[in-house]
């Protein structure tokens, strides 16, 4: 968890929402990525944070596209898909179930303190280019700065067991 003197606006709504759903604690408590991944508290969570990441992301890259953005569970699916998290997904995964499974890895990796939301923004700057944003091409940027997440945390070996 990140300590207390570094809380923003949004660890207050995180604080509020974990205390809010008791059982997030428990999961929070998962430590295999497959536990993880299919943890529905931890996808809730998970999508407004990587929504509110890749919104940041993208206000910093096209300021003057200042809306609020949902990433795409198709985008969510193919950047998984496409890692090296693929050989450890279990069969039989749906494009939604691919997505909840990124949003629930992403809500773990924060709440238990393994990374922040601002180095998550900072990894997807790099994947977003200002003159797709807001065009028919952004869910293909959403795939490639989700990539380039899930390349870190595979590469920061934020799950040792795989």
């Amino acid at each position: 968890m990140p300590s207390p003197e570094k809380f923003s606006q949004t660890d207050d709504i995180l604080m509020f929402y974990l205390k809010k759903h008791s059982s997030l604690s428990t999961e929070l408590a998962k430590s295999s990525f497959e536990e993880v991944i299919r943890s529905r508290p931890l996808a809730s969570l998970g999508d407004f944070l990587i929504n509110y990441c890749y919104t940041v992301a993208r206000f910093h890259v096209a300021p003057l596209e200042h809306k609020a953005i949902r990433v795409w569970d198709s985008s969510l699916a193919k950047a998984l898909k496409e890692s090296e998290f693929a050989n450890h997904l279990p069969s039989r995964m749906s494009a939604g179930e691919l997505g909840d499974a990124v949003e629930a890895l992403v809500a773990w990796l924060y709440m238990t303190g393994r990374i922040s939301l601002e180095r998550i923004i900072e990894i997807m700057l790099p994947g977003l280019d200002a003159s797709l944003i807001g065009k028919p091409g952004e869910k293909d940027l959403a795939v490639f700065a989700v990539s380039l997440f899930l390349e870190y945390i595979w590469e920061k070996e934020l799950f040792p067991e795989l």
